[in-house]
């Protein structure tokens, strides 16, 4: 929940890390991964969007968000923001292209073809052949292809990476 008891210097330090130069106004201060600013505000970090939505237009209702017309993520302008519950949010989201269309047959994204693979098919094979051809420790393992040990010990053992 946003604090709207910020003072007159908050807001002026909000808008000093605000571009306002072109169509959308950005946020050029800390951002998010996504690209969303965010700010310290009396111990909190509140994203930049939502900042900017309350000082034009006051408290947030509980349970909604604050989305994007423009699609920018780093947008603080007023009138490019607008309300949305969660289903209003992924509704936006699929409109724009953003999210994966929800259908029974769209497939699920495993091993190397998951977004935050940092392993292969390959490595992993190479990994279980490793660790069936000779006594190794996982850490030295792990190290090599930068993951925990712990991840590593899960695809030796075959309870992650089941499709290789």
């Amino acid at each position: 929940m946003l604090l709207l008891n910020y003072t007159p210097s908050d807001v002026v330090r909000f808008w000093q890390k605000v571009d306002k130069s072109g169509e959308c106004w950005l946020f050029t201060g800390a951002k998010l991964i996504g690209g969303y600013g965010h700010f310290k505000l009396h111990g909190t970090y509140p994203s930049a969007h939502r900042f900017s939505y309350t000082l034009f237009y006051g408290a947030i209702p509980p349970g909604l968000h604050v989305l994007h017309q423009c699609d920018n993520p780093p947008c603080v302008r007023p009138q490019h923001l607008f309300l949305g519950t969660d289903l209003d949010n992924q509704q936006d989201s699929r409109r724009k292209g953003r999210a994966r269309p929800l259908s029974a047959a769209t497939p699920r994204l495993y091993g190397e073809n998951h977004p935050q693979a940092k392993l292969t098919f390959a490595n992993v094979r190479a990994m279980r052949a490793l660790a069936a051809s000779q006594p190794i420790r996982i850490d030295k393992i792990a190290e090599k292809y930068g993951v925990s040990p712990s991840a590593i010990s899960q695809v030796i053992h075959n309870k992650t990476w089941l499709k290789t």
